[in-house]
């Protein structure tokens, strides 16, 4: 039978193991917004180790392809959210 002690370490191991999935997503909402980047697209980003989504303007395509994570889809949304940043003749 767990202690008293055990069973608290336990819940609060749980706890924080919640927040940071929290914060993740809420990480996510933030990188996303306003940018065009589903919630799956950031996370994967996020995962990935980019912090800004402005990085996202100074990587080739190649490299963005290789993000685990990063299907046809999210490749849409992010060539989407560079081609904002394009400079037109």
């Amino acid at each position: 039978m767990a202690s008293l002690k055990e069973i608290t370490q336990a819940a609060l191991a749980a706890k924080r193991t919640i927040s940071k999935e929290m914060l993740r997503h809420e990480d996510a909402r933030a990188f996303a917004r306003g940018r065009g980047l589903s919630q799956s697209t950031a996370e994967s980003l996020i995962a990935h180790g980019l912090d800004l989504p402005e990085r996202l303007l100074f990587m080739t395509e190649s490299v963005i392809q290789e993000i685990p994570g990063v299907g046809e889809t999210a490749l849409a949304e992010i060539r989407a959210y560079r081609a904002r940043f394009e400079q037109k003749d």
